[in-house]
């Protein structure tokens, strides 16, 4: 299956075109040009034979059209794009741009291009929390509390509408909280290991929130299972979840176990709650597993593990 990917070079981008190229599909990857270059997809580039770049200024401008009209025929979009979950990061043209305008380009380039089917990366931000302990599915309403989730649930009717309109299918998967090696930096997770293992203080908030925390590698193959799914349908949302909550203070005490660090570093309480922010944010996969057979498989103590180990070789001298 020839796939045509879009924020090939984010995070959890990276991580869907790596399990994509790992199971046969081929990828071509459109990434902005920018002079820095894009590590993840380098990384990926050296790697695997099956994948291929397009790198333009403007990604969606008309050159994209021609280069990719010879090309042999896409059978899905796959668009992981997305800005503005770092709270610093909500310059409104930026969340309008990389959540909603992107949205309705992917769905014109698909018309243009014949593409019958996008899978889009949504987020269960969109659903806002909660102050009791339950999870929320995909029939729950959408109650964005940040600028950026209010993007996200623009972007989605955006996408679902203009589909609809042009019959393109549709899998929307709404993914909770991504969690791994290649995080951006201020990521909790990152952000807290790279601290720790010089030893300095670590502010953090009170750390009661509870938080559904997913391996990144398991939300790559639910692009791969959702993919895989061939059922005749026009539009679908999933919940790409574990299912397992776990306080922000448990992931942090386990990173200090895996470091060996005391927990006397940890500064609870340092840095207020955020007032958008409520207690309990958890999905509910039940969906996405009775329809496709996903389902979680790597515990977050392996993924804690795995990213100590990573980060410590990476602050090595």
């Amino acid at each position: 299956m020839n796939i045509l990917m879009f924020g090939g070079s984010g995070f959890i981008g990276s991580w869907v075109t790596r399990c994509l190229l790992d199971h046969g599909f081929t990828v071509t990857s459109v990434v902005r040009d920018k002079p820095d270059g894009h590590w993840r997809i380098g990384w990926l580039a050296e790697r695997y034979e099956g994948l291929s770049t397009v790198a333009l200024q403007d990604v969606f401008g008309p050159r994209i059209r021609q280069l990719l009209a010879d090309s042999e025929r896409f059978h899905a979009l796959v668009n992981c794009i997305g800005d503005g979950i770092d709270p610093t990061r909500h310059n409104t043209t930026d969340l309008w741009t990389a959540n909603v305008k992107v949205q309705y380009e992917t769905v014109t380039l698909a018309r243009a291009l014949g593409i019958p089917r996008l899978i889009v990366a949504g987020s269960g931000f969109e659903y806002g929390f909660s102050e009791s302990e339950r999870s929320f599915d995909e029939a729950d309403p959408l109650r964005p509390c940040t600028p950026y989730a209010a993007a996200k649930v623009a972007g989605f009717h955006t996408v679902k509408t203009v589909c609809q309109e042009h019959g393109i299918c549709l899998d929307y998967l709404r993914i909770f909280g991504a969690v791994g090696i290649g995080d951006n930096p201020h990521r909790l997770l990152p952000y807290a290991i790279r601290t720790l293992v010089k030893g300095q203080p670590l502010t953090l908030t009170d750390g009661h929130q509870v938080r559904d925390f997913v391996a990144v590698q398991d939300i790559a193959h639910a692009f791969v299972d959702v993919l895989r799914w061939d059922i005749p349908h026009d539009f679908e949302v999933f919940n790409v979840a574990s299912g397992r909550p776990q306080t922000v203070r448990h992931l942090v005490q386990s990173i200090c176990r895996h470091l060996h660090v005391a927990e006397s570093l940890l500064a609870w309480g340092t840095i207020p709650n955020r007032p958008s922010e409520g207690r309990f944010w958890i999905g509910n996969n039940q969906k996405i597993s009775r329809v496709v057979g996903w389902y979680p498989q790597i515990d977050l103590e392996w993924v804690i593990q795995a990213a100590c180990d990573f980060y410590k070789k990476a602050e090595a001298p």
